[in-house]
């Protein structure tokens, strides 16, 4: 506990924290030895007192020695010398604003201090703000401890007569109307209280309900003489004279002229966001935009947005501006007076919508009403006060739109990455000022903004434990961000002291059905299409329309795909509370099974469209869906169903290998093929081949061997032609790359006969191709051109782009070294293309390296340098080596660049194009220098 400042609360059950964490009490006797001090701190207690506080009058022979051993226990907890030993008892040395008892204290005398001096709006701000600290019925976990009655009784009596100043502060301001229902509820719990009958007279009065208010009397006195043989006292007797002669002085007083209006002006400042408040006071400024929502999810920043860009155009507008919180609102009927109590306007009739509309009527004004989504209904009313307020224009905050014609909607991004690290570092320096951004944490604080979306929120909470953790070590805790962020400042709204509060804020927004949708949508990784929700999730009703429903609550976001399609997904934050709402829900089995079953038919599904003319649209969904693929994969390995890991792996294998993720493919099928029986078959024949592929690509070529062989002997054990021809191919490019020239030419012309006895044009461009290569590192050049020509003419003929692009680059090689560059750039240029299109990695290196063969041998060797590094560059991105056909090319090509170009300019121009960025290398290739910068 060194250091820390804990926060007691006697306001509820007794409960103690330091940094926002609970600190176990232990027992029932312990914890009322610590709340009997607490009510008297910085006072001894004798230990007599404490022992009849806790035993009363029969106290066990041990007492003496049994408080000793709760205060040693107690010090553990405590910081050092908190808890005193000071004859003939002990003293609790604290402030008394760390005892929430104590703040309430305070808090009221101050409301009455400025109800007595006719400040009542501040007084009704302080007072809530004291009935605020109250969690539950005082010392709730200790009602039957013998000190704990009468104590019980007096807080409670605070409590009440604190409430009762605050009705009198808003009846002082005219809110009347939003307090008759309050009254009502706390008359019937306290009958005999005579000042909450008077006080819901006069709101009843107020309010023209003159009858009502009589009414009330009539029943008092009733409960009074019934109850206490008693009439009512003097001040409710003249009451009653009073609304019966229509006395004036029952009227609201009238309000002091206010002072020009002006938004509040938060503790702290506005980091970054500069190009959000740009394009909202554009829209603002806009004479045809009235109404602007900013919607997001919670924590993402809008009251802080929205409240920076009302301070900064408040000058624009001749009457300012005006700010209405209504978080602590849950009637929509209520939302009017809270924009009059706002505009510090009395509510003297039964309507305050009428009221606020002949108020606004001829302003000019710019309104702030935050937190409306628990209000939704009441948009009828914005609309309504729009029309009759032409000079207005209103700024909402809403994790949901208001969908009325006048809104316009502007969805809150999170924080660019600049922007969240600043924020870090200014709130981890406010808790920590010994904090600095260092060499040895920038990456932590990068990646830390990162894994919290951007999150404003979430930056702050985890910026706050670096009091306790480095980023390094809040970086390691992340695992579960929900119960890491928590600790807010005290001063937020309860709904953003911790990201779980603001979660199950939305949360509790929603209907049971989208509650239900949400959970079971946590189970898709990094996003979803609308077949995909509709075929996994077992929501009641229909999925689009309770989709709809999140994605105005802000809790899910949607975008459009490439082909026009829309994709949905969460904030990671996000995710993992709906993960925790499914698991909760019982559902979290049955709806991950469901997402199994259909990503191995989506993994199916793919397979035969990556080698044929929707491959480029494919390998784009296949990216899309990749995490969920992993997770399925996850799945299905972590529930030992192998026999489903398997058909996935295979079925997405040519995308592990085209997108470049070679060691995760490699290792996702070996993990597969460990899952199933050690039997022949298509998918276990199909997987190890892809495996010798994979291993081929990272330069292990006995491992590749070994995988393909043991491809070979399953495919013919079941007579699975098309893989028998596969093999075939591959182990003939091991034998072409170990310099076995004839064997390697035997078993392509093998797999070749295999190929068109199943007219598969695709398998036999791709053995012709490795032909064509094998004549050009020969310096047969001829002979490659024949064979390299007939493979992009079949690639082509099938639709197979990725083939297309491979024999398109070989045969620009071809003509590189037959001295025909027109034919080469354009052949290179096709097939780089058709890579970037793909997205395949390993492709686009061979590209630049074949436009850097190109320009060495036109010259042109400093370009060539430079394109040598950028492959070599975009190899190392994927854990890719360069492969030993290739190879013969790259040392002809090298050779003759050096022997125009020294070593060390060789060495800068290469390590300038290491440094290029792929669409730099890209551009650098194709000529266009000014877009490679």
């Amino acid at each position: 506990m060194e250091g820390r400042r804990p926060q007691f609360s006697l306001l509820g059950p007794l409960s103690v924290s330091s940094d926002g964490e609970p600190i176990a009490l232990g027992g029932q006797k312990r914890r009322a030895l610590l709340a009997v001090l607490l009510l008297e701190p910085n006072q001894v207690v004798s230990r007599d007192r404490l022992i009849d506080a806790l035993w009363g009058e029969e106290p066990p022979d041990t007492a003496r020695n049994t408080i000793q051993v709760y205060v040693s226990q107690l010090r553990k907890l405590l910081p050092e010398g908190m808890l005193e030993t000071a004859p003939p008892g002990y003293r609790l040395a604290v402030d008394s604003d760390a005892i929430d008892l104590f703040e309430f204290v305070r808090l009221s005398e101050e409301g009455r201090t400025a109800l007595a001096t006719g400040d009542a709006a501040r007084a009704a701000d302080t007072l809530r703000n004291a009935l605020a600290l109250w969690r539950g019925a005082p010392l709730a976990d200790l009602p039957w401890e013998p000190f704990a009655q009468a104590e019980i009784v007096r807080l409670e009596e605070l409590r009440l007569a604190a409430h009762e100043d605050r009705i009198d502060a808003d009846l002082a301001l005219g809110r009347h109307g939003q307090l008759v229902g309050e009254l009502e509820g706390l008359v019937a719990e306290h009958p005999l209280r005579e000042r909450l009958r008077g006080q819901l007279m006069l709101a009843l009065y107020r309010s023209g309900r003159q009858a009502d208010a009589l009414a009330v009397y009539q029943r008092a006195r009733r409960t009074l003489v019934d109850e206490l043989g008693i009439e009512p006292g003097e001040s409710l007797r003249k009451l009653e004279r009073a609304i019966l002669s229509h006395d004036p002085s029952l009227n609201v007083p009238a309000a002091r002229p206010g002072l020009p209006r002006r938004a509040p002006i938060p503790a702290t400042p506005l980091l970054g966001r500069e190009r959000e408040l740009a394009a909202l006071a554009e829209l603002v400024r806009d004479d045809d935009i009235r109404l602007v929502t900013l919607t997001g999810t919670g924590g993402i920043g809008k009251t802080r947005l929205a409240l920076e860009l009302v301070r900064r155009l408040a000058p624009e507008f001749r009457d300012g501006s005006a700010v209405t919180a209504i978080a602590t609102l849950r009637e929509p009927a209520h939302v009017a007076g809270a924009i009059l109590e706002a505009l510090e306007m009395p509510e003297v009739g039964p309507n305050p919508e009428e009221e606020l509309a002949r108020a606004l009527a001829t302003s000019e004004l710019l309104l702030l009403v935050d937190n409306f989504e628990q209000v939704l209904p009441a948009s009828r009313n914005i609309a309504d006060l729009l029309a009759a307020a032409p000079g207005l224009k209103i700024v909402v905050t809403s994790r949901a739109p208001l969908h009325i014609a006048a809104e316009h909607e502007f969805p809150v991004p999170p924080l660019a990455e600049d922007e969240a690290a600043e924020l870090f570092i200014a709130r981890a320096q406010a808790a920590n000022p010994r904090f600095e951004l260092t060499e040895q944490n920038a990456a932590a604080v990068a990646e830390l903004c990162a894994r919290l979306d951007g999150l404003p929120l979430a930056i702050e909470l985890a910026a706050a434990r670096t009091k306790l953790l480095p980023p390094q070590a809040l970086l390691a805790r992340l695992g579960n961000r929900l119960e890491l962020l928590t600790g807010g400042r005290r001063d937020a709204p309860l709904h953003q002291q911790t990201l779980r509060m603001t979660l199950d804020w939305s949360y509790d927004l929603l209907d049971s059905n989208a509650q239900r949708l949400f959970a079971q949508l946590g189970v898709f990784a990094d996003g979803w299409t609308l077949p995909s929700a509709e075929a996994i999730c077992t929501a009641h009703g229909s999925v689009l329309e309770e989709l709809s429903a999140l994605v105005d609550e802000s809790l899910v976001r949607q975008r459009e795909t490439a082909d026009g399609e829309p994709r949905f997904s969460m904030l990671e934050i996000v995710r993992e509370y709906a993960l925790e709402r499914l698991v909760g829900s019982g559902d979290g089995d049955e709806i991950r099974r469901c997402h199994l079953d259909h990503f191995v038919a989506f993994a199916e599904e793919a397979e035969p469209k990556l080698a044929d003319r929707e491959q480029i649209a494919w390998f784009a969904r296949l990216e899309d869906e990749h995490d969920n693929l992993r997770a399925a994969l996850a799945y299905a390995l972590e529930t030992g169903d192998g026999k489903s890991a398997l058909r996935l792996v295979v079925g997405i294998r040519r995308f592990w290998q085209i997108h470049g993720y070679l060691a995760e493919g490699r290792e996702s099928i070996e993990s597969a093929l460990a899952a199933v029986p050690d039997e022949p078959s298509e998918a276990r024949a199909n997987a190890l081949n892809m495996v010798g592929i994979l291993a081929g690509e990272q330069g292990e070529f006995e491992a590749a061997r070994e995988r393909f062989e043991a491809a070979l002997a399953d495919a013919r054990a079941i007579d699975a032609t098309r893989i028998i021809s596969s093999a075939l191919v591959n182990l003939g490019n091991l034998a072409f790359f170990g310099g076995e020239l004839d064997k390697a030419r035997d078993l392509y012309k093998e797999s070749i006969e295999y190929f068109e006895s199943l007219g598969d044009l695709r398998g036999q461009a791709l053995a012709k191709e490795n032909v064509g290569l094998m004549a050009l590192t020969a310096e047969d050049v001829p002979e490659a051109v024949t064979w390299l020509t007939a493979a992009r003419d079949l690639a082509r003929e099938v639709g197979d782009d990725r083939e297309l692009a491979a024999a398109s680059r070989s045969l620009a090689a071809a003509m590189i070294e037959l001295g025909d560059p027109e034919q080469a750039t354009s052949l290179v240029g096709e097939s780089l293309a058709l890579a970037r299109e793909l997205g395949e990695p390993h492709g686009i290196a061979v590209c630049l390296d074949t436009f850097a063969g190109l320009a060495a041998t036109s010259g042109e060797v400093e370009r060539a340098a430079t394109l040598f590094g950028a492959s070599d560059a975009v190899r190392a991105s994927i854990g890719a080596k360069r492969q030993p056909d290739h190879q013969i090319l790259y040392d002809r090509w090298l050779a003759r660049t050096l022997a125009q170009l020294d070593t060390n300019a060789y060495s800068k121009h290469y390590e300038d194009g290491r440094a290029l960025s792929l669409d730099g290398a890209c551009a650098l290739a194709l000529g266009q220098e000014a877009l490679a910068l």
